[in-house]
């Protein structure tokens, strides 16, 4: 209805990004977070939009769990669950993305929104997410530094991650070839780096 919304990307509970890189535990706690936050500090007249993750399979029915946690916040007129839709296109015309640390925060950062992350987030950098209080983020969120963004994401693609997937024989035969290639890469002779690194980490100080 071209109000303005922010989007809150779900994640698997079952996931380690929760279980272990989070303070949650589960989603519907981390959702509880949010929706209260949301009503005291976000605009009024702004919508919360949740969307069910693509891989989850309905055991949890994510739409009553929603909708318990917008009553309890006083924000049930102002909260919408979605089960599917264009990631892109929603993360697209949303005001700020708010998640633990889900890979959406890496595509909405892609395409210049503001992102905030609640959980650890190899993303969660100065001058990419927000970094202020989450009652802050709805009203000061900013965009990421797109130079910034530009570099992280090259030296993730050269030194974090393997081409492919592991939801059809093309992209696991793939992500084979990828990983025995990064995993029999040999690394230049520790004892030829060793003066430069001693060097620069002299310096260090001085350059701060």
């Amino acid at each position: 209805g071209g109000r303005r919304y922010y989007l809150v990307p779900l994640q698997l509970d079952s996931d380690a990004q929760i279980r272990v890189h989070s303070r949650f535990g589960d989603m519907s706690v981390a959702l509880g977070e949010i929706a209260r936050s949301f009503a005291r500090a976000a605009p009024p007249e702004s919508i919360l939009l949740i969307k069910r993750h693509p891989l989850d399979r309905g055991i949890a029915d994510w739409r009553k769990s929603v909708s318990h946690v917008a009553l309890a916040a006083g924000i049930a007129d102002r909260v919408v669950c979605l089960g599917n839709g264009d990631l892109d296109r929603i993360i697209a015309g949303a005001a700020g993305i708010v998640t633990v640390n889900s890979t959406a925060g890496l595509r909405a950062l892609r395409r210049g929104r503001p992102v905030i992350a609640l959980g650890t987030a190899l993303y969660d950098l100065p001058g990419l997410t927000f970094h202020g209080r989450l009652d802050d983020f709805w009203t000061e969120g900013a965009r990421p530094d797109a130079v910034l963004f530009d570099a992280f994401s090259r030296v993730l693609a050269a030194q974090c991650l393997v081409e492919g997937d592991f939801h059809g024989k093309t992209g696991m035969a793939l992500a084979v070839a990828g990983s025995v290639a990064r995993l029999e890469r040999r690394a230049p002779p520790a004892v030829h780096r060793a003066p430069v690194r001693t060097r620069v980490l002299a310096e260090a100080p001085r350059l701060r």
